[in-house]
């Protein structure tokens, strides 16, 4: 009962349904309270979240609360916590270099993320993110929309359709 489940993947609404279900802690509460203002002071990398929400920073994995207080508040604590130490560990300069030099692009390292995030959720396998990967850098080169399924899910909250 103590322990939080996050898989991959999830919006913020998501997994405040899940908080909800696996800790009793209102949906609606932990929303509200997701906020990057709340928690801008603590976290130098919520700079890049402005005023928004805490949504794509609160990282996926298996938490366990035995023992522990068990609020909104503590739960994103932890989830932050953990993100920075995932994230402070890589170093993407290569890759913001790379993707100057060859796709004249100035991003931050959560802009990559970002990224990757939507090449993950596009793509099926090693190979689909590599040709994926490519396509969108390209994309983004001319200043093209990505058409990404991935995207259009995100903002659709489901299945994509010919419409989207």
């Amino acid at each position: 009962i103590y322990q939080l489940k996050v898989p991959e993947g999830l919006t913020l609404t998501k997994t405040a349904a899940l908080v909800e279900d696996s800790l009793g802690i209102n949906h609606e509460e932990f929303v509200q309270q997701a906020q990057a203002s709340n928690y801008a002071n603590k976290y130098a990398f919520l700079t890049a979240a402005g005023k928004g929400t805490l949504e794509g920073y609160l990282y996926p994995k298996t938490y366990d609360f035995a023992g522990k207080e068990v609020t909104a508040d503590s739960v994103i604590r932890m989830m932050l916590d953990q993100f920075g130490s995932e994230v402070n560990s890589l170093d993407m300069s290569g890759a913001e270099k790379v993707l100057a030099e060859k796709y004249n692009l100035n991003v931050t390292d959560y802009d990559i993320l970002k990224i990757a995030s939507i090449i993950e959720k596009e793509a099926l396998n090693e190979d689909d993110r590599t040709k994926i990967s490519s396509v969108f850098y390209n994309r983004l080169k001319i200043v093209m929309a990505l058409e990404s399924d991935a995207t259009m899910g995100y903002v659709t909250g489901g299945a994509v359709t010919s419409q989207d």
